[in-house]
């Protein structure tokens, strides 16, 4: 993000607290940060607040803006600040204060200190409020202290701020346009999978017919995939004993995400798998023993169980039951640089199929608290320019991120734009020394000496359904044809056309293109209308004049009448537009 759009907006967050405190003065503040595209401030309300608010908190803070304050630092030393946030009741402010070091507080004053607005905050700012010339409010939202369900629910207000009205306008129409495309809207409507808290559980979808249909078709050109790419494909349990988890690491470190402990003996407990590394690197175990087989790819299409945090939970791009497209590849590190560039490479194919073209990759490697992280600093460093190598021989942007690697490892994560341009995080890549050493994992090189493997995590997807729920908004419920459960629906005209609409769809299903003969006894531009707002890719018409010539009259999703086809071009340009992934369709062109 631009520096001065950075500062632009945490001013812009600032202003938004002082106009919430002159509307309601005993408003607790929590924290106010930028975020990607734009800002939030957490508030304890002593009353409930609407969206409808929202506007009587913009015209006040038009009103700070308009005064043209000075935005300035100051500072203040601990024991300074500390009466400060005691005689002005702030206990979130408080706790926040405990936990910086030093003696000299970074304060910003909005305004005179004696009767302006005053924030505990590093900074940085732009210099007066006159300079926030582009911004709005846009939703409310539940957030807990510190992201602790066990403290205090805040109100999180969003916002944004651009540097002039027409980006500001742009981004609104883009919101608006994500609002359309939310896939749990377009889920009510389509109906891909259920979510049902209160039955079954919150966070674990069941993928109805047409979602199934998708993920099935997704899993199996993604495993045929990875087959090409020298992955074997292996079944794992669903749980494992903890003493596997306590090896891995999973249980120190990740604990906190996974599902609770089930005693089935005195002397057995057993955890659901959160992850399925260390069940991988058990094959690895039984079946590796030399150079000579590495590197040794296994991938699986494989369950695992995460407990997210209720207010985390979101469709199906956020959930606790999830089926990744995992993956691990075990080799020597002369074989790292090779492995990866080929991973980088497969995962431009697999985006670049679905008309995913900015992709961008972050980098993510250890941050300041080293005690999070497993294995020794030598080894995360040499992970960490393995990677960044790699990277650097293909086309792809990058970042470095400090703080976000996993806890055994640095690892690739890939971003993609959508249809409206959002940012989404897809596959993910890790470099791992750390296993292979806590599992004590070998193979015996050509010397006859015991090596250390090298693992690397990957999966592509990430999980499918996440990747589904992005694909819904990329494409706004309207799937490519290779993935859509019904692609052509038959209506014949009158009832004695029926024999021949069953003689199409036989033409059809012949070649394994699904269709569905809509013969109700209702009026033809009903039916017509209904296979439209079902969004039936290929609408398919018989009467007479498509018998007397074995032809059909075909309608496009999105585009209307077409014109009348031959059986037989109809068919091989479905096929065609089927085994090329076309996004568009073939008619279109």
């Amino acid at each position: 993000m631009d520096d001065y759009l950075q500062r632009l907006r945490h001013t812009a967050s600032h202003i938004l607290a002082m106009a919430v405190l002159r509307l309601w003065p005993d408003t607790k503040l929590g924290i106010g940060p930028t975020i990607e595209n734009g800002f939030y401030y957490d508030f304890l309300f002593t009353q409930s607040i609407k969206a409808e608010d929202l506007q009587r908190i913009e015209a006040v803070m038009q009103e700070i803006i308009d005064l043209d304050l000075p935005v300035k630092q100051v500072y203040k030393s601990r024991e300074e600040a500390v009466k400060f946030y005691t005689k002005w009741d702030q206990p979130f402010k408080r706790e926040l204060l405990e936990g910086i070091e030093g003696d000299r507080i970074s304060f910003y004053v909005i305004g005179d200190e004696s009767s302006g607005f005053v924030d505990l905050c590093k900074g940085p700012h732009v210099k007066r409020t006159g300079e926030v010339q582009a911004f709005k409010l846009l939703s409310i939202a539940g957030a807990y202290w510190r992201g602790d369900e066990k403290r205090p629910m805040l109100t999180r207000i969003y916002g944004t701020a651009f540097l002039n009205e027409a980006d500001l306008k742009n981004f609104v129409k883009q919101l608006e346009d994500a609002k359309q495309r939310d896939h749990r809207r377009i889920n009510k409507r389509r109906q891909f999978y259920l979510i049902d808290p209160k039955v079954i559980g919150s966070g674990l979808p069941i993928f109805l017919p047409r979602g199934a249909y998708a993920r099935e078709k997704l899993e199996q050109w993604i495993v045929d995939l990875y087959k090409k790419t020298g992955h074997m494909r292996v079944y794992t349990p669903h749980l494992a004993r903890q003493e596997l988890w306590y090896t891995s690491g999973h249980l120190p470190y990740y604990k906190d995400s996974m599902y609770p402990a089930m005693k089935v003996n005195d002397d057995e407990v057993y955890y659901v798998k959160a992850m399925n590394c260390p069940l991988h690197i058990q094959v690895y175990k039984r079946l590796v023993k030399s150079y000579r087989e590495l590197p040794f790819r296994v991938t699986d299409m494989a369950s695992v169980y995460r407990y997210e945090k209720p207010g985390e939970l979101h469709g199906l791009t956020r959930v606790r039951s999830l089926t990744q497209d995992d993956g691990h590849i075990f080799c020597t590190e002369d074989q790292i640089l090779d492995e990866i560039v080929s991973l980088l490479n497969l995962a431009e194919k697999v985006y670049s199929t679905f008309g995913f073209s900015d992709i961008r990759v972050d980098i993510s490697v250890r941050g300041g608290n080293k005690d999070k992280y497993l294995g020794d600093s030598s080894l995360w460093e040499k992970a960490e320019d393995m990677l960044i190598k790699a990277v650097q021989e293909t086309n792809f942007q990058y970042e470095t991120v400090p703080g976000e690697a996993a806890f055994y490892g640095p690892k690739i994560d890939f971003h993609v734009n959508d249809a409206v341009g959002r940012s989404w995080q897809l596959a993910t890549i890790q470099l791992d020394f750390n296993l292979p050493e806590r599992f004590d994992l070998s193979y015996t090189d050509k010397n006859g000496k015991q090596r250390r493997p090298v693992m690397i995590h990957r999966a592509l997807f990430g999980s499918f359904q996440r990747f589904l729920g992005i694909l819904i908004e990329h494409f706004k419920g309207d799937l490519p044809l290779w993935l859509e459960f019904e692609k052509v629906r038959v209506i014949p005209v009158t009832a004695s056309h029926v024999k021949y609409a069953t003689e199409v769809k036989a033409v059809l299903e012949t070649e394994k293109i699904e269709a569905i003969i809509d013969d109700r006894d209702e009026p033809l531009g009903n039916r017509i209308k209904r296979a439209e707002e079902d969004r039936v890719p290929y609408i398919v018409i018989v009467g007479d004049k498509e018998l007397s010539s074995g032809a059909v009259s075909v309608r496009v999703r999105n585009h209307g009448d077409i014109g009348l086809f031959a059986i037989d071009e109809f068919v091989a340009k479905l096929k065609e537009e089927i085994e090329s992934k076309m996004i568009k369709s073939v008619f279109l062109k």
